[in-house]
């Protein structure tokens, strides 16, 4: 299966390997991420399971590679549940390294709808956000774990593009102008945390990474005139290749 399939997955893998010294290695065409001690890799099983699997390096001895965890995947998987497969990936992980987190998910608490000084800020936010797409709790959890505090860009970056995508991609008049009424509100009463996660993370994030929705989406945003001014400009700024490469 092409790997762009399951990029995601192997997006947020990286991340936390690159993170702990891992490096991308390759022996006999197999590709793998090593610190020298211990190897880790992504691979399609004979039953067609994207598998996590791991090892521990000794010089002298063939590798044994141990499956970590695995799951049934194909193209039509949504991108919401490829991101909570690649949360399960990085528990393994953790766990194969020893890392003992601070915060368990199960010790998380949700952010609150909680509004302050009648302001929507990043956690009332994420608080709707979740109350839209309650399988994402799970996510945010992982999130806050993970880093011991919630990056609210690494969570919207892959979540909130990923709805608002599907969304449109989707083609339900109705569920596109109840997303867009809801990113609208919050921007519209949104501190500057909201509005640029709005506009930059998901709306432009969502636009760069595919193109052809672009004109569905302003469509649907022509009534949001302030809105709509601020992600044009946004996806023009970053349509910019030197632009590109510094923001994205």
């Amino acid at each position: 299966m092409d790997k762009s399939n399951y990029l995601i997955i192997t997006e947020a893998v990286e991340k936390l390997l690159f993170e702990k010294g891992f490096k991308l290695s390759s022996d006999e065409s197999l590709e793998y991420y090593s610190n020298g001690e211990k190897a880790v890799m992504i691979e399609y099983d004979a039953k067609g399971l994207l598998c996590l699997k791991s090892a521990t390096l000794q010089e002298g001895q063939g590798v044994e590679w141990k499956v970590m965890s695995s799951w049934a995947m194909d193209e039509k998987t949504p991108d919401r549940d490829k991101s909570s497969i690649a949360n399960d990936f990085i528990d393994s992980i953790n766990d194969f390294m020893g890392v003992k987190l601070t915060q368990t998910r199960t010790q998380v608490d949700l952010p609150s709808k909680h509004l302050k000084a009648d302001t929507v800020d990043i956690e009332s936010f994420t608080a709707r956000f979740l109350a839209i797409y309650p399988t994402l709790k799970d996510a945010y959890k992982q999130n806050v774990t993970l880093y011991n505090e919630f990056l609210y860009d690494e969570f919207f970056k892959t979540h909130g593009v990923a709805t608002f995508s599907e969304v449109l991609t989707g083609g339900v008049k109705k569920n596109i102008n109840k997303y867009m009424e809801w990113l609208s509100s919050c921007y519209t009463n949104g501190d500057n945390a909201v509005t640029t996660t709005i506009v930059y993370t998901i709306v432009a994030g969502t636009l760069i990474k595919y193109p052809t929705l672009e004109k569905a989406a302003f469509e649907y945003m022509d009534k949001y005139t302030y809105l709509k001014k601020d992600c044009v400009n946004m996806l023009n700024l970053l349509k910019k290749p030197k632009n590109a490469k510094k923001y994205l």
